[in-house]
């Protein structure tokens, strides 16, 4: 998957989760933090992740991540693509595709 498909999935969720600050989601840069931004909270970030594993295939692990690693889309798109690496990418990298 690649970085706009990931950051649209994102914030796809992110408006079916708090529709009532689209322009602000749709706003969103990469490397935005989004707990500081105030339209997420902790609790918004988990069903976040859940919603990404979901739709990825990854596993997240929110209990051994620190903060910074899942705290704007890019981070999330790391996270995710390390998590995600099942043996069969090109030269060690991540094979992250979508779900259905």
């Amino acid at each position: 998957m690649l970085f706009d498909e990931f950051r649209s999935l994102v914030v796809t969720q992110l408006l079916a989760q708090i529709p009532d600050k689209a322009d602000a989601i749709e706003a969103l840069k990469s490397d935005d933090n989004l707990l500081d931004s105030g339209l997420v909270d902790s609790y918004a970030l988990i069903d976040l992740c859940l919603a990404l594993e979901t739709r990825t295939g990854a596993t997240i692990d929110i209990g051994t991540l620190e903060p910074e690693q899942f705290s704007s889309i890019a981070a999330l798109f790391d996270v995710v693509n390390i998590s995600n690496v099942d043996g069969q990418g090109e030269a060690g990298r991540p094979d992250l595709r979508l779900v259905s």
